[in-house]
């Protein structure tokens, strides 16, 4: 059970899937692919590192995912600006850092 103090919203869904690395990109793209289209919700990845972030942020675009990144190596205005278009509900998908918690 939580403490108080770490307890999130009640509407927060969290999600987490064990499964071997060989797959977890093809499962992430498959997984997104329904929460996007199925359920319209907005939709936080988080990475381990800054080039996963750009990495990951480059994948989705590339397969039609509207998404924009956060990550600590963008100027304060980048993420003001990442966040203010994911916040708008513009872009239904966020992907980044640490530096977004």
């Amino acid at each position: 059970k939580a403490s108080a103090e770490v307890v999130t919203v009640e509407t927060l869904d969290q999600r987490y899937v064990l499964m071997p690395a060989q797959v977890k990109d093809c499962y992430l793209v498959t997984l997104l692919d329904k929460l996007h289209d199925e359920e319209n919700k907005s939709i936080i990845l988080f990475t381990d590192t800054c080039r996963n972030c750009q990495i990951y942020g480059l994948l989705l675009k590339h397969l039609e995912f509207p998404c924009v990144t956060l990550h600590s190596l963008m100027s304060q205005g980048q993420r003001l600006a990442s966040l203010s278009v994911f916040k708008t509900g513009k872009v239904k998908i966020l992907v980044a850092t640490d530096v977004a918690s």
